[in-house]
Order: structure tokens, then sequence, then C-alpha cells
């Protein structure tokens, strides 16, 4: 009496096992271990740049200029078509001076702070003219980064809201 059910139990357990092989290998056995370099497809993705862009202008805000830069180095490993090339990298310097521009600009403004409380209406004067040169130049920065990203955005097809728009 034993027999019979070991004999279910196999025949189950071997149309399970069939009907798995054939659900799964197919992928399995069509799937390439290794891809030559030479003859390997480039694949680009312009969702993938435009979050990389999002990520280094996060780390300005952070105030992390080593950070920027550490990150932005890295960009031109990326396989980023040639009719973008020029302008990533504009993209990426402006956003590495940036960075270094909001840190310095923070820093005179508290040199900027303590000459006042202690009356050094001079000096005070002096770094003032500092701290609107730096924002000046933060703000060209500004333009490049936004220029940069727009070229990206016709580039990849990318419709954005007008400028004023909410």
């Amino acid at each position: 009496m034993m027999l019979p059910k070991k004999l279910g139990n196999r025949v189950a357990g071997t149309i399970i096992s069939v009907a798995l092989f054939f659900t799964i290998s197919p992928g399995v056995l069509a799937a390439e271990f290794h891809e030559d370099p030479e003859t390997a497809e480039v694949i680009f993705s312009g969702i993938s740049l435009l979050r990389y862009y999002s990520a280094a202008l996060d780390l300005v805000l952070q105030k992390n200029p080593a950070e920027v830069e550490a990150r932005l180095q890295k960009l031109p490993l990326a396989n980023i078509p040639p009719e973008l090339a020029a302008v990533t990298a504009s993209f990426a310097a402006s956003s590495i001076g940036l960075s270094r521009r909001v840190v310095r600009i923070e820093q005179y403004q508290a040199q900027f702070r303590a000459l006042l409380a202690q009356s050094r209406l001079d000096e005070a004067i002096q770094l003032a003219d500092e701290i609107l040169a730096q924002l000046s130049q933060a703000n060209n920065e500004l333009d490049k980064i936004e220029a940069a990203t727009v070229v990206t955005g016709r580039e990849l097809e990318v419709f954005s809201a007008p400028r004023l728009s909410d």
C-alpha cells in the first residue's frame, strides 16, 4: 500500500521539476555570461544624467564642495553622447565653482557680521564689496548651470514648463 503513495509523490515531484525547468531555463540558457567590450552596445540614459545633475545640485545646497567635485569628476566616465559632452562638462565645472562660492559667501557673511559687531566699518565695507562680487560670480555660475540644463533637456527632448510658471 505504501508503494503507490511514494510513486505518486515522485511523479508529482517530477512533473513540478519539469514544469519549473521549462519556465525558468529559457531565460537562463539564453543569457550571455560575458560580452565583448568592443562589440557591446553603449547604453545611455537621459533620466540617469538628469538625476546625476540633480544629486550634484543637492550637494551644492548641502554646502559640500568636496563631494560635489568628487561626484562630478566621475561624470566624464559615463556613456554621454558626443553632442552632450561639452554641455555636461560646462555643467560640472559651473556646479563645482558654485559649490565653492556658496561656502565662501557664507564664510564672508560670518566675517561681515563679526566686523559689524566690532564696529570695524571700513573693513566691513571692503568685505561687503567682496561678498557682492562673489554673489555676482555665483549668479553667473547659476546661469551657466541653467543653460547647460536647458540644452541637455532640449537634446533629450524633455519639455519644460515656462520659466515663470508655478
